[in-house]
């Protein structure tokens, strides 16, 4: 029953970040785009860790939407774009390194906001 609330919540949550991503993409490009939408669900998953009292809405949440909503394997493959391009090879190797101190730090904020 749980992976397939997970599977479910998980699809819900990549749908929510493809028309994020888009969205923002138009307007900020593409590493901000993708940066944006996992520090935003880095900050979600702090906050759903501080509330979360039962195991179905572990799942849902956290390991289901903002599992789909948040995305390493396009993080991973835009610090391979930045690095590769000539003018982006320091920024290319700081992108997941920012994003990753960033993101456990949300997290923590998340998680002591929330927490009762």
């Amino acid at each position: 029953m749980m992976v397939g609330v997970a599977v479910l919540a998980g699809s819900l949550g990549a749908i929510l970040r493809h028309s994020m991503v888009t969205w923002l993409r138009s307007r900020r490009g593409s590493a901000a785009a993708v940066a944006t939408v996992n520090l935003l669900g880095a900050t979600a998953i702090g906050v759903v860790m501080g509330v979360a009292g039962t195991e179905s809405l572990w799942h849902f949440a956290i390991v289901g939407f903002l599992g789909g909503f948040t995305t390493f394997s396009t993080l991973m493959s835009e610090t391979i774009e930045l690095v590769t391009r000539r003018d982006g090879r320091l920024s290319g190797w700081l992108y997941p390194l920012a994003q990753t101190v960033a993101g456990v730090a949300l997290v923590a904020v998340g998680f002591m906001v929330a927490r009762p």
